[in-house]
């Protein structure tokens, strides 16, 4: 039930004689009770704006909708009406609109004089003519929450408030992933990437919780059958999903919540992406995220061994977006260095093979190609990625093969499908180590000179002495070095030590 007994009096109809005045402190109330439309300051917020939105009648603080919410008004004398025009409007004293449902204006004046507004159980703000709808909170003018009775498609987003007491539009906004299919959503910071649920993959399991995929993709279309009155038909669709909400918060997170009648409390459930790791990209090319509690979650990147950042000022600033580029260039003489318990982008291609060996092969084949992993094909129930895969020659094999920049690459990956052991090819000339190192700035160009004059010049050679060793010196030849063509000398190891 409603907070406020007189707010429980008020009806779930406006007409063009009875508008709403927030003076009065008028309301609509759903016919169930569920939502209430109304006038309302944001909880806590020190400025004494007035917004129009619709929130739930057992919890007044939780706003599912705000009708001016890049357009606030400053007092409160504001009204909400049905305008000559027959749309539906918020005005202040002096009669200037804060808000509009902008339709054009067809059909006769009687037809528009006789419109009225709905406030429905599900939360929904209904424009109506000759009861047929002609505007829509759920599909006009969504703001930064999804509940029941919504339809998610391309054509609807949810955009985040700019802080907790001020919901003009914000800098993210969640939506079905425009590349994928309709169970794989996004965020976007402002345009730009922020995170992506992935599909359901070996190496992208999906992020989404299920019920919130449920919720967005399958909730409204069972119970639009539930509603047709098929007595045949069993409904799908659980009590439970009635008070769920998703949300688009402001701090860039997507929120999934139920309401608890026990504890009169809402539940987080879910939400993404949880740490830094899990931010879309957030390191870069070739470069590994990890979090620690220590830092409160938050990331540290560091690049592959042979490895070095692409911009070296920004990632001394912590600006990691442009990752990290090879030391050397591959595809002359070539390693793989291991990597165990990964998370890892989706792979380019796959093939059969016999063993590791064949994969190792035929990645070396290809000179785009930048890593592979191998799983065993016979040993789906074993959880995948847990531990390396068997090297029976005769036991089949699955290579996945990377050919573009590894992003999103994470190392101790927990997760429900666990991570798996991938091979990133390196120039041999540049795997120092067999682990990850974080490179702090640009490398020393390497010199290639023997090495025994290089220790006899480190221990103090002076430059005559220098002259000397090799002036006599013999070139035995050339030599590829990474990237490099060097000098092969011989040289008469004479002078001090």
């Amino acid at each position: 039930m409603c907070w406020w007994q007189q707010y429980c009096a008020a009806t779930d109809i406006m007409t063009r004689n009875n508008p709403l005045s927030d003076s009065q402190n008028q309301t609509l109330v759903s016919a169930g009770k569920t939502f209430q439309l109304g006038f309302f300051t944001p909880d806590g917020s020190s400025r004494k704006y007035r917004y129009v939105g619709i929130w739930y009648c057992v919890d007044p603080k939780t706003v599912v909708w705000v009708a001016n919410r890049d357009r606030p008004l400053s007092d409160s004398i504001g009204v909400l009406e049905i305008a000559k025009d027959g749309n539906l409007e918020l005005l202040d004293g002096s009669r200037n609109s804060y808000f509009s449902t902008n339709l054009e204006s067809s059909g006769s004046q009687a037809s528009r004089s006789s419109r009225t507004v709905r406030l429905s159980d599900d939360g929904n703000l209904v424009l109506l003519e000759d009861e047929n709808r002609i505007w829509q909170s759920f599909v006009n003018q969504v703001t930064d929450t999804f509940i029941p009775g919504m339809s998610m498609d391309d054509n609807l987003k949810l955009t985040s408030w700019i802080s907790r007491v001020d919901p003009a539009e914000g800098s993210f906004t969640f939506q079905q992933d425009q590349e994928g299919n309709n169970n794989r959503f996004s965020i976007l910071k402002r345009s730009t990437p922020y995170w992506k649920s992935g599909e359901s993959s070996r190496f992208a399991p999906s992020q989404m919780f299920d019920s919130a995929v449920y919720l967005l993709t399958r909730y409204n279309k069972y119970r639009n059958v539930s509603l047709l009155g098929n007595s045949s038909f069993q409904p799908l669709v659980p009590d439970i999903y009635n008070t769920t909400r998703l949300v688009m918060n402001y701090s860039g997170q997507i929120q999934y919540f139920s309401w608890d009648n026990t504890t009169t409390q809402w539940i987080l459930h879910w939400s993404e992406p949880k740490d830094g790791c899990s931010v879309y990209d957030t390191c870069g090319k070739f470069a590994i995220c990890g979090t620690s509690i220590e830092t409160n979650n938050s990331r540290s990147c560091k690049c592959l061994p042979g490895f070095q950042p692409s911009s070296p000022d920004n990632w001394k600033s912590t600006d990691f977006s442009n990752g990290c580029t090879r030391e050397s260039s591959i595809c002359k003489n070539d390693t793989f260095l291991n990597l165990t318990m990964m998370k890892v982008g989706v792979p380019d291609s796959f093939s059969e093979a016999e063993s590791e060996q064949n994969c190792r092969v035929e990645c070396l084949a290809t000179c785009q190609c930048q890593a592979y992993s191998v799983i065993a094909r016979n040993d789906s129930n074993r959880q995948r990625g847990s531990r390396s895969p068997a090297k029976t020659e005769n036991r089949s094999q699955t290579c996945f093969f990377w050919i573009m920049d590894l992003i999103d690459l994470r190392k101790g990956y927990a997760s429900a499908d666990g991570g798996h052991n991938l091979s990133v090819r390196v120039a041999v000339y540049d795997l120092g180590t067999d682990g990850p190192k974080q490179v702090e700035g640009p490398r020393r160009k390497r010199v290639s000179l023997p090495q025994k004059p290089v220790i006899i010049f480190a221990v103090g050679l002076d430059p005559k002495s220098t002259v000397r060793l090799f002036e006599k010196a013999q070139c035995l030849g050339e030599k590829q070095m990474g990237d490099e063509d060097c000098f092969v000398l011989k040289v008469a190891q004479t002078g001090r030590r």
